[in-house]
């Protein structure tokens, strides 16, 4: 993202540069503007729609399924095998694609301290 905002700045030096988010792409602006290490800076940001996915996942899942997803995505990692992609009844009925175990649970973030990568809000 820090070479698209430098590549616009270049473009139009004197001009303003705004980044904007949608969904779970507020969580990417957010990380941005958050950064405390070098990198171009942006003249403001705007969160549309800003979601938890955690949160939204709770409610398109039955419990007991949630936390079934959860627990074999968790096994998964604990395996080593994060980067392997989880059954299709987990994810394809809510994404519409595949996802990665690590992927899931950066989304679904299980566990009472909720510390994962996209969960933000």
């Amino acid at each position: 993202m820090a070479q698209c905002v430098a590549y616009f700045k270049s473009l139009r030096p004197n001009g303003k540069v705004v980044l904007m988010g949608n969904s779970t792409g507020c969580q990417d602006v957010l990380g941005y503007c958050s950064f405390e290490g070098s990198r171009p800076l942006v003249d403001g940001a705007i969160l549309q729609a800003p979601v938890s996915d955690r949160e939204a996942f709770g409610f398109v899942f039955p419990p007991e399924d949630y936390d079934k997803n959860n627990e074999l995505a968790q096994q998964m990692v604990k395996e080593g095998r994060a980067d392997e992609m989880l059954p299709n009844h987990v994810s394809l009925s809510i994404l519409g694609a595949r996802c990665t175990a690590r992927r899931w649970l950066s989304l679904t973030s299980p566990g009472p301290e909720h510390a994962g990568e996209d969960d933000m809000f």
